[in-house]
């Protein structure tokens, strides 16, 4: 017997934020499945299904793929009575919400509520006749139930908060001279999704981002922390290391290295990353699995999606926009002197929260899972996969 699953999302992207989640997802069916299958998985190509009636399973990927065109990811499935999972998907803010410039970190909410902004079509995803899964936080959830004025469709958080289930300690070493290590996530800002003022280009925004985490470090620096910069796609990595080089003292420059990523792995990410003491993140992914490892992070929300993983989670309080107005050195500041000064309780609140959303996702797959595997008695489960940049495939041969 077999069984199949589609996967629609970013899965090969060459980013660590958006590969990540479809790792994690499959390594929740494993320890589900693991229950009562043994499990044999094989690292090979599988022929892709290219009819989508031979598949038993949609699921509507994690990142940001919700979006005016998200008939792309969805409409495929409508016409064939499926099983669709939504694995913690948002949405993608490029026009959906009037008056950008006016959102900060506690407002959010009460301009959705106001229907302030331009829907999303849902409708597709609404259909369905068997949903499992959820959104990734308030802000979908919100604007699903203004459609549809029900909860058929909660929220379940980002699955990137599951990261820790593929942590592997393998003793990286990051010779620190004992100082508490501080994550440096720098990115470059290119999509309309970001919140700049509209009189500002692309050019000009990101090289005022890239000077404020540039002073930033050398005051932590000068504070006695150690400085790590980590882009996951490793294009800024040396540019960041070089540029704040040049403002630091010669005698401070061994207390800060930047990831160099020959022969590296996912696991050696998660290495670094646990290793560490605080993020301060550009990219949501960044900060999301830094939580998911406990560590705190700085989330600087250059997205909407950055504030609606705040909101969700209630971590306001260590958030900032990447305005200009938000973004400066003091505010930095005084968002990192928040995270010290709430350190232990911050990693209380984050393992509340992971507990959580690990239940939510592990109920949900169970019982998607179950609407095929457990009307049999086989004992054997082979799984295949494979990927692409837009879809994973996953094949499950049983005996």
């Amino acid at each position: 017997m077999e069984i199949n699953l589609l996967y629609k999302g970013c899965v090969k992207s060459g980013n660590l934020g958006d590969d990540i989640l479809f790792d994690i997802f499959k390594e929740l069916i494993k320890i589900i499945l693991n229950k009562n299958y043994n499990i044999r998985e094989n690292k090979i190509i599988i022929n892709k299904i290219i009819n989508y009636e031979n598949y038993d399973f949609f699921v509507v990927g994690g990142g940001s793929i919700i979006h005016p065109l998200e008939i792309t990811y969805t409409s495929f499935s409508k016409q064939f009575n499926k099983i669709l999972f939504i694995n913690g998907t948002g949405i993608t803010d490029c026009n959906e919400i009037k008056n950008k410039e006016n959102i900060n970190l506690y407002n959010l909410n009460n301009l959705l509520f106001k229907n302030n902004f331009i829907g999303i079509n849902f409708t597709n995803i609404h259909n369905f006749k068997k949903i499992y899964g959820g959104f990734r936080g308030v802000l979908e959830q919100t604007m699903y139930s203004s459609y549809f004025n029900d909860k058929k469709i909660d929220y379940i958080n980002d699955i990137g908060l599951l990261s820790y289930i593929l942590y592997q300690d393998n003793n990286i070493n990051i010779n620190s001279f004992n100082r508490k290590i501080i994550l440096i996530n720098p990115i470059r800002i290119t999509g309309q999704d970001c919140l700049k003022e509209t009189n500002i280009d692309f050019n000009t925004y990101n090289k005022y981002i890239d000077e404020c985490l540039f002073h930033f470090s050398k005051y932590l620096i000068e504070n006695n922390y150690y400085i790590y910069i980590l882009d996951y796609s490793n294009n800024l990595n040396e540019y960041y290391y070089n540029q704040i080089i040049n403002i630091i003292d010669e005698g401070n420059r061994k207390y800060i290295d930047y990831f160099k990523p020959l022969n590296k792995t996912t696991n050696d990410i998660l290495n670094i990353i646990k290793k560490s003491h605080i993020m301060i993140g550009t990219r949501l992914h960044a900060n999301i699995i830094s939580n998911s490892l406990l560590i705190p992070s700085l989330n600087i929300c250059y997205a909407i999606k950055n504030i609606n993983y705040a909101i969700t989670n209630n971590l306001e309080k260590y958030s900032l926009t990447s305005y200009k107005k938000d973004l400066n050195l003091n505010n930095l500041i005084q968002k990192f002197n928040n995270i010290e000064s709430d350190y232990e309780q911050i990693k209380k609140n984050l393992k509340i929260i992971i507990n959580k959303t690990y239940t939510n996702y592990y109920e949900n797959l169970n019982k998607m899972l179950n609407e095929k595997f457990n009307k049999n008695n086989y004992k054997n489960i082979e799984i295949n996969y494979d990927k692409d940049n837009s879809n994973a495939y996953i094949n499950f041969k049983l005996s």
